[in-house]
């Protein structure tokens, strides 16, 4: 193939992929999680403290970067303010991934450029939704990489490589408290090996002082900061013992799965540790036995196995260059071609890349955005609504589910609707997440407005009761102003606090069926579903 040629194909390859992952940034649908995530994070602009007045069971530091990203770039609230911080998500953490494998690829298997860049073009056209999402994945997978690229290129006995080593890991525990248990054993198991196998010079014992000094530094900066607003007790209840809640799993399969990859580690070193060079031994043995890690891992999501896939993804590319290698020369190129292609056509070509999933989310968040002000509570599951304060402190997520199942924590919910007065529901997927209880007074106490934005009101007889305090007008199924007598007041279609209680309204004309609903809403033109004026 000539170069000219061969350049200007990998040149549309890489095109090819930019196209492809914008795409997948755009529209891919927006997930409970993430929002969640960005929720906390747009607390932190608003001044508003991570677990004292925002709910969340993660370590922070992920959420103080984004929020002053966020300040800096003077992202605003819109209806696309998911989409702009991901696209800041993908360039600060997942091109800085691409980065580390790169001098990975470069140092440890002395592949070439063409070769390298295949691998990163198949990488970023198979890498799971949650890579490119608003969540802590992206930055501890960078972080984990860039452990790995330590270990493996960096000379273990200087006391400063394993003080880098610790701090690097320590701010990646700030990160997500999962590295303490997936990805620290794997790299301090894996040095030991090395001290065994590759550098009898490495002092182990000096090693770990100087590892657990660099990791160290980051959590006590975070608790400090922390004690200073008075935020620490909140923040460890809400990162540790929150989260410590038993999980049903098949503790044997596990563990006999476990076992296996571990046998499997260990003969590999024992029958391969020659053939190993120290720079991909490091590299193997760090996914092998981070894979087994996450097998015995109580609770897996997909953030949660994302690094370790990321690895098993790259090592199967790997020997897929190994074996193109094996091939003659005039075919490898052509072949590799043709996988891109054949992988990227089916990824492209799926009837739903090209759709934008988060459109219902753009119209519900943008008629948010045009009823509540900065101070009026939104209630959602998560915080998926991103911009309000929730007049329910704990995010109904899986933890809060099952407490809330056992009885640790008390159903509150439609209580605190009533205390702040809470005339809008974000009911995001339908509101799958709350008790259903809540869900069926949600439903009788407010009305539709779009498939998930609820707005107070309701349709009433002529004696009715209000829970939701606040300013109403009363209309009919056209959406026109009814004049009547309210409780023996004459009403003639304006504006009218109701407080919590009960009312008698008896209309001036007949009227198929009358309503009371929020008056800010109806001022500013937006009705019931079903209803117009």
């Amino acid at each position: 193939m000539k170069t000219k040629r061969k350049v200007l194909i990998y040149f549309a390859i890489g095109i090819f992929t930019l196209i492809y992952i914008s795409f997948r940034i755009s529209y891919y649908p927006f997930e409970s999680d993430e929002l969640q995530h960005l929720h906390v994070v747009y607390g932190w602009t608003q001044n508003l403290l991570q677990y004292k007045d925002v709910f969340d069971n993660h370590v922070p530091l992920f959420h103080i970067l984004m929020a002053k990203l966020i300040e800096i770039l003077q992202i605003k609230p819109s209806q696309n303010f998911v989409i702009y911080v991901r696209f800041i998500v993908f360039f600060l953490f997942f091109l800085p991934q691409l980065i580390i494998i790169y001098l990975l690829l470069k140092k440890g298997f002395k592949f070439s450029y063409l070769e390298i860049f295949w691998i990163i073009c198949i990488l970023t056209v198979i890498i799971p939704n949650s890579d490119i999402a608003t969540r802590p994945a992206p930055l501890y997978t960078f972080l984990f990489l860039l452990a790995i690229y330590i270990i493996s290129f960096f000379d273990l006995k200087k006391r400063k490589v394993a003080f880098f080593l610790g701090l690097v890991n320590g701010v990646n525990a700030m990160v997500s408290l999962k590295t303490v248990i997936l990805f620290v054993p794997p790299q301090l198991i894996t040095l030991f090996i090395i001290r065994k196998f590759y550098n009898e010079k490495i002092n182990l014992l000096s090693f770990f002082f100087y590892f657990l000094l660099g990791f160290s530094i980051f959590p006590l900066f975070i608790s400090i900061y922390f004690v200073k607003l008075h935020d620490f007790n909140d923040m460890f209840y809400y990162t540790v013992k929150y989260n410590l809640l038993p999980i049903k799993n098949n503790y044997l399969k596990r563990g006999l799965i476990f076992i296996s990859i571990m046998a499997i580690y260990s003969y590999t070193i024992w029958k391969y540790k020659k053939t190993f060079r120290q720079t991909t031994f490091s590299f193997f043995s760090i996914t092998l036995l981070s894979l087994a890690f996450l097998i015995i891992y109580p609770e897996r999501q997909s953030q949660t196995t994302m690094p370790i896939r990321l690895l098993v993804y790259l090592w199967l590319l790997i020997i897929l260059v190994y074996f193109f290698k094996k091939i003659r020369k005039e075919n490898v190129k052509l072949l590799q071609i043709s996988m891109f292609f054949i992988l990227f056509m089916y990824k492209s070509l799926h009837p739903n890349l090209f759709i934008d999933h988060n459109e219902q989310y753009k119209k519900s968040l943008a008629l948010l955005l045009s009823l509540a002000g900065k101070n009026d509570y939104v209630m959602d599951a998560k915080g998926e609504s991103i911009f309000w304060k929730r007049p329910y402190y704990y995010g109904l997520e899986e933890f809060t589910s099952m407490r809330l199942k056992k009885g640790l924590l008390k159903d509150k919910i439609v209580p605190e609707l009533v205390k702040h007065n809470t005339h809008l529901i974000f009911l995001f997927d339908g509101g799958a997440r709350f008790p259903r209880k809540d869900l069926t007074f949600i439903k009788n106490n407010y009305l539709p407005a779009d498939k998930w934005v609820l707005i107070a009101g309701k349709k009433i007889n002529k004696k009715f009761k209000v829970t939701i305090p606040g300013n109403y007008i009363i209309i009919n199924q056209n959406g026109k102003k009814v004049k009547g007598i309210l409780n023996g007041n004459s009403y003639v279609g304006n504006k009218v606090f109701l407080s919590s209680g009960f009312y008698e309204f008896v209309p001036k004309l007949k009227e198929k069926s009358v309503y009371i609903y929020w008056y800010k809403a109806y001022k500013k033109g937006v009705l019931p579903n079903g209803i117009s004026k």
